[in-house]
C-alpha cells in the first residue's frame, strides 16, 4: 500500500483543459495492493447515492484508495469525466469569489451546474471545506438520486500538516450535514449495513496486510522473501489492526533498525545469541543484509524492548501522522482524556454525559485530530485508538515525563489490592462490549477492569510491555508492565 501517494493532474499538453480533470490512469507503485472489494463497493455506493464520504485517521490510506477508485473508473466507466481536487483552502475559494466560481476555475464547470453535470468529483482532505457553509448547503446537501454528479469526499478528522484542531489555530468546524450509514465508510467495516451493501473499511484484512508487507518489503529490502516469516507478517497485522500507515512503517523499520537500538538493549533483556543474530543482519548503516528468517519473537524483542527509542525511530514515518504531539500532555483536559482512554482501551461517549465541559471539549478536539477514532457500539459511540501501538505511543508520552509522586507500596500485592478496591460493580455487571460485537470472556472483563483501576495508581510510573500491545485472542497476551521506580 502506498504511503500517501500524491496524484498529479494528468492533462494533455494544453492550458485550455481544467486543472482538476484527470485524463488517464494515475501511476501507482508496484507495492500498492488492488483492494478490489473495497474499491468496487465504494464505486457501487457512489453510483447509488451520488455522494459518499470516506473517513479515516491520518495515514490510513485514503488518498491511495482514491487513486485506486480513479483508475478503476477508467476501466468500468471510461465515458464519464473524472475530476480530483485536494483540499479546499479558504483564501483560494474567496479569491475566486466563492465556491461555485472556484469549482468552475478548477473543473471548467460552474458550481451551480454540477448537479446536472455527469461526472465524478473527488475531494481529498475534504475536512478543509467544513468552513464553507454555502458549498455544503448548495451543492453537497442538494445531491439526490436524480442528480448527475457523483461526489466522493475523503476526509480525516483533522490535518496534521495544518495545525491541530482546537489546540492551535482553529482550522475546521463540525461537518454540516448528516450522511446515512451506507453513505460513509470508516476505518472498520460497519456490520450493520444491510443488503445489497457489503461491510467494508479502510483497515486491511489479514490477506491484504500480508500482501502489503511482502510488496512493500521488496521495494526497500534486497532479497527479502526469506526474511519475512509467516508469523512475522501475522503479528504485523495483529499489532497494527490493519492500519496501512503503521504496517508500512513497521516494515520500513526492518530495513533500517539502527545499530544503536540493538546495542542499547541490556543483555538481561536481549539474550546474547539474539544480539549476535541481530548484529549479523545489520551493517554500519543499519540495513538488513542477511537472508536469514526473522520471526516475530526476534523482531518484537529487538524493537519493543525500549519503547521510547522505538517511537523515536518511526516518528518521521507515515505512522506518526496520526499521533498527538508530545506537548499535548501538558494540557489538563486532553491529558486527562487520553489517560482514561489508555487505561480503559477507549472511551464510551455516554460516560461523558456528566463530565466537565473541559473534558467534553478535549474529547471533541482529540477526535477531530484523529488521535481517537469513533465507532458505533451497542447504541453508544466508542472512541478507540486506531491500533494498540497508537495506544502504546500515547502511554509512552506520559512515561517520558518524570513522575512527581512516590509509590507508597511495599509489594505488588499491596498495589493489586488497592486497584481491586477501586473496581466499579456497574462496569462488571454490564454486558461486555467489543468492537466485533462478540461477548468477551468474564476473566477478560475482570482483567480490563483491573488494568483500568491500576493505571491511575501508577500514573507516570508504568511502561506497558509489547505483550499487552498485541491482542492475539483469548490466550494471546497478558497485562504485563514495568514499574521502574520499584523495579517490579
Amino acid at each position: 500500500m502506498s504511503l500517501h501517494l500524491g496524484y498529479p493532474t494528468l492533462n494533455p499538453p494544453s492550458s485550455s483543459f481544467p486543472p482538476a480533470q484527470i485524463f488517464q490512469p494515475i501511476g501507482i507503485g508496484s507495492h500498492v495492493v488492488s483492494r478490489n472489494k473495497l474499491v468496487d463497493e465504494l464505486i457501487a455506493r457512489v453510483k447509488s447515492f451520488h455522494i459518499i464520504r470516506v473517513n479515516g485517521t491520518p495515514a490510513s490510506g485514503k488518498t491511495t484508495i482514491m487513486n485506486l477508485m480513479v483508475n478503476k473508473l477508467f476501466e468500468c466507466d471510461p465515458a464519464t469525466p473524472i475530476y480530483v481536487l485536494s483540499g479546499w483552502k479558504m483564501e483560494s475559494v474567496c479569491s475566486a469569489n466563492g465556491w461555485a466560481a472556484y469549482l468552475e476555475k478548477q473543473t471548467g464547470i460552474h458550481g451551480r451546474c454540477w448537479l446536472t453535470h455527469r461526472g465524478y468529483l473527488f475531494l481529498d482532505e475534504a475536512q478543509q471545506s467544513f468552513w464553507d457553509d454555502e458549498l455544503w448547503a448548495d451543492l453537497f446537501k442538494a445531491v439526490e438520486p436524480a442528480s448527475q454528479v457523483y461526489i466522493v469526499l475523503f476526509m480525516s478528522y483533522g490535518s496534521p500538516t495544518r495545525g491541530f484542531t482546537g489546540f492551535e489555530q482553529e482550522k475546521y468546524v463540525k461537518t454540516p450535514m448528516v450522511f446515512g450509514a451506507e453513505q460513509q465508510i470508516s476505518l472498520r467495516p460497519d456490520e450493520n449495513v444491510t443488503w445489497p451493501w457489503r461491510p467494508v473499511g479502510l483497515l486491511l484484512d489479514a490477506d491484504e496486510a500480508n500482501e502489503v508487507v511482502e510488496r512493500y518489503a521488496q521495494t526497500i529490502i534486497p532479497n527479502c522473501r526469506p526474511i519475512l516469516t509467516q508469523d512475522l507478517k501475522q503479528e504485523f497485522f495483529r499489532s497494527s489492526n490493519g492500519h496501512v500507515g503503521l504496517i508500512t512503517s513497521l516494515t520500513h523499520v526492518l530495513n533500517g533498525v539502527p545499530v544503536s537500538l540493538v546495542l542499547g538493549l541490556s543483555l538481561n533483556v536481549l539474550p546474547t545469541n539474539l544480539l549476535i543474530l541481530m548484529l549479523s543482519t545489520l551493517d554500519a548503516s543499519g540495513i538488513v543484509r542477511s537472508c536469514q528468517p526473522i520471526d516475530w519473537s526476534t523482531t518484537s524483542k529487538a524493537l519493543f524492548s525500549d519503547p521510547i527509542k522505538f517511537f523515536r525511530i518511526i516518528e518521521n514515518l507515515p505512522f506518526a501522522r496520526g499521533l498527538p504531539p508530545p506537548w499535548i500532555i501538558q494540557k489538563h483536559g486532553p491529558a486527562s482524556v487520553l489517560k482514561e482512554a489508555i487505561a480503559c482501551d477507549g472511551i464510551y461517549g455516554s460516560s461523558f454525559e456528566k463530565k466537565s465541559e473541559e473534558w467534553k471539549q478535549a474529547l471533541g478536539n482529540i477526535w477531530a485530530n484523529g488521535w481517537l477514532h469513533a465507532e458505533k457500539s451497542d447504541g453508544d459511540i466508542h472512541f478507540v485508538f486506531a491500533s494498540q501501538i497508537h495506544r502504546w505511543y500515547c502511554q509512552c508520552l506520559f512515561t517520558e515525563k518524570c513522575p512527581d509522586n512516590e509509590l507508597n507500596y511495599d509489594s505488588p500485592l499491596q498495589l493489586a489490592l488497592d486497584a481491586i478496591k477501586r473496581f466499579q460493580p456497574r462496569q462488571l455487571s454490564d454486558a461486555p462490549r467489543s468492537l466485533a460485537g462478540n461477548s468477551s470472556p468474564l476473566e477478560d472483563q475482570y482483567q480490563k477492569e483491573f488494568y483500568c483501576c491500576l493505571f491511575p495508581l501508577l500514573d507516570g510510573h508504568v511502561v506497558m510491555s509489547p505483550e499487552f500491545m498485541t491482542k492475539a485472542g483469548t490466550n494471546g497476551g497478558t497485562i504485563d508492565f514495568l514499574v521502574a521506580q520499584k523495579k517490579w
